[in-house]
């Protein structure tokens, strides 16, 4: 099955409070195809910003929630979101901080930030505490260093010129962590490579989804590194909706010492069958392919709950 997502109860609960605005499908169907081509994101007026918060911030959230998950962020003092819009990327940060943690969305659209205080004031600690900023990127200032800085939606939106330096100045502002999400699209995993070199020049430890510092395996060729989370949302006459929503991310870490490789990353649908489990993994070595029986005891059972996206423990049982 595809890699599981949670959607933040407490976004559900207060979107779930925002009358949707006058033609909003086609309001949100035009966002959306926006967002998957990587398109910069046009608002036309504030029931646009609407439009977009309703369709887009749950799987948006969802998306950075797995990221931070699949990294092992936690125990937030201080997050930083650069392009926040309307805060999705906070709302799941929040979930992984300490009470009181300081929370700050940058963003250029003031008409966004005057929505994310909005949704921010019903929400749990410490979101009701968010702090908006308008600037815009491109220039340079100081937000602060935090624990965790977020860039969700907005590299691929960036020239090729500019980006680089964003990221540089998100990395020198992150004290722990920094993470990158795009859509899961080729155009997706080619901005996604490109952050991946610069930090790499920076010297950051990439806790996720890469167990190497090598050439990406997938760095050319027909399939490229992403992960399609399955979101089921809530819909008319307690009916669920499920979506299919593919992300690349990119989780970089500060850490002390040298860097270790990570355990094996499942890079496409496993094929389980009753006694065999075929996987496809990017391991510490390059791309490899395992097929796994019901012979070899705990890897088995770790292939069994095998989901794309997700990290395996590919080393044989001890003993």
């Amino acid at each position: 099955m595809s890699g599981g997502a949670v959607i933040p109860q407490a976004l559900t609960t207060a979107l779930a409070a925002i009358a949707p605005p006058p033609q909003f499908a086609q309001r949100a169907k035009r966002l959306i195809e926006q967002v998957q081509h990587g398109s910069p994101v046009t608002f036309t007026d504030d029931h646009d910003r609407t439009a977009y918060a309703l369709s887009r911030m749950p799987a948006t959230a969802a998306a950075v929630a797995f990221a931070l998950s699949q990294g092992g962020v936690s125990d937030l003092t201080s997050v930083v979101d650069l392009g926040s819009g309307c805060g999705a990327g906070l709302w799941a940060a929040a979930e992984r901080c300490r009470p009181g943690a300081r929370l700050v969305g940058v963003d250029r659209d003031e008409g966004l930030l005057t929505l994310a205080r909005t949704l921010a004031a019903s929400g749990p600690d410490p979101l009701p505490k968010l702090i908006s900023l308008h600037a815009d990127l491109s220039q340079p200032r100081d937000y602060g260093r935090a624990d965790l800085v977020v860039l969700s939606h907005l590299c691929g939106e960036l020239s090729d010129e500019l980006r680089p330096e964003v990221v540089r100045r998100a990395w020198s502002q992150s004290s722990r962590w920094l993470v990158i999400v795009e859509p899961g699209t080729p155009q997706g995993h080619q901005t996604i490579l490109a952050i991946r070199r610069v930090l790499n020049t920076a010297g950051a430890a990439i806790a996720a989804p890469c167990p190497h510092r090598g050439r990406c395996p997938l760095a050319e060729g027909p399939q490229w590194c992403h992960t399609d989370l399955r979101l089921t949302r809530s819909a008319a006459k307690n009916r669920e909706i499920t979506t299919i929503e593919p992300v690349s991310y990119l989780v970089a870490e500060r850490i002390s010492g040298d860097h270790r490789p990570g355990l094996s990353r499942i890079v496409a649908e496993p094929v389980i069958a009753k006694t065999t489990a075929e996987l496809t993994l990017c391991g510490p070595t390059g791309l490899e392919q395992r097929r796994i029986s019901n012979r070899m005891g705990q890897r088995w059972q770790r292939a069994k709950l095998a989901t794309w996206g997700g990290a395996f423990d590919d080393r044989a049982d001890p003993g």
